[in-house]
C-alpha cells in the first residue's frame, strides 16, 4: 500500500536493488524532485521476446527502485516483467549484471515464472528462461512447479531459486537452465521444505529446511556448500 517499504533487496557492496509489487506506492521516500514512476499501464509491448534478444526496458505493474549510494537516494529503474507477471525479485552483486525473476501473482503450489538478465545495470534485459502460461512461451528448463520463496546469487553467472515443495534450484549459465540441488524439499530431509539460501561469498553458502507445508513434521536442518552450490552437506538436523 502507499508508503510501504521495499519488500525485496539484494546486493553486495554499495549497489542495491529493491522492488515494489503492484500496486506501486504513491509516495516512496525519494529525493526532490522525485523520479516519475513507470505507468502501470505501459506494459512491455513484446512479452514473448525471443531468448538472446535485448528487450527495451519498459514499465509494467512492477516498479523497481535502484540506489548507488547505500540507500541515501533512490531512482526508478526499468522493469522487464510483462504485465501478466506482477511479482519480481532482482539480484545483483556488482550493479552491472542484474538478474530479475518475474512471477505470476495468482498462484497456489505452482507459479508461472520468467528469468531476465541485464548486463548494463538494467537499461536493457534479455529473456533467459520462461515457463509459459502467464509468462512468455517456454524457454530453457524453467518450470511452473513450485512457488518462489527466495532468490539469490553466488556469482554473477550463478543463481539459486528456492521453490516451495521442490527445494533449491541452481543455474550456472545466467538463468538459462535450472537443475535441482541435493537440498531438496523431498529428499533432504524427507518431508521438509527449503526456507532460504544465502551466500556470503562465491564459494560458501548456507541453506535451511523446515516444516514442509507449514506443518511441523520432518527434521529441520542446516546445510552448507563450499563449491558455489554445486554440492551440499548437512551441518545439523533436528530429531
Amino acid at each position: 500500500g502507499p508508503g510501504a517499504a521495499p519488500d525485496a533487496c539484494h546486493a553486495r557492496g554499495n549497489v542495491q536493488l529493491a522492488r515494489f509489487a503492484r500496486p506501486a506506492p504513491s509516495n516512496p521516500p525519494l529525493t526532490s524532485p522525485p523520479p516519475t514512476a513507470p505507468s502501470p499501464t505501459a506494459a512491455r509491448t513484446s512479452p514473448a521476446a525471443s531468448p538472446g534478444t535485448d528487450v527495451p526496458a519498459a514499465g509494467t505493474t512492477v516498479v523497481v527502485l535502484k540506489t548507488a549510494d547505500g540507500g541515501a537516494t533512490w531512482a526508478t529503474s526499468p522493469s522487464p516483467c510483462p504485465s501478466t507477471l506482477g511479482e519480481a525479485t532482482p539480484a545483483s552483486l556488482d550493479g552491472t549484471t542484474v538478474w530479475m525473476v518475474c512471477a505470476s501473482v495468482s498462484h497456489d503450489e505452482d507459479q508461472d515464472k520468467a528469468v531476465y538478465l541485464s548486463s548494463d545495470g538494467g537499461a536493457t534485459w534479455t529473456l533467459q528462461s520462461s515457463t509459459g502460461g502467464e509468462a512468455p512461451p517456454p524457454v530453457g528448463s524453467l518450470t511452473s512447479a513450485g512457488a518462489i520463496l527466495g532468490f539469490t546469487l553466488s556469482a554473477p553467472s550463478t543463481g539459486f531459486m528456492v521453490s516451495s515443495g521442490y527445494g533449491l534450484l541452481r543455474s550456472a549459465d545466467r538463468g538459462k537452465t535450472w537443475s535441482p540441488t541435493s537440498v531438496s524439499a523431498k529428499k533432504v530431509p524427507t518431508g521438509n521444505d527449503v526456507l532460504m539460501a544465502t551466500f556470503p561469498g562465491a564459494s560458501t553458502g548456507w541453506a535451511t529446511t523446515c516444516c514442509g507445508g507449514g506443518v511441523p513434521f520432518g527434521s529441520p536442518g542446516l546445510f552448507a556448500t563450499t563449491d558455489g552450490g554445486a554440492t551440499w552437506s548437512a551441518v545439523a538436523t533436528s530429531p
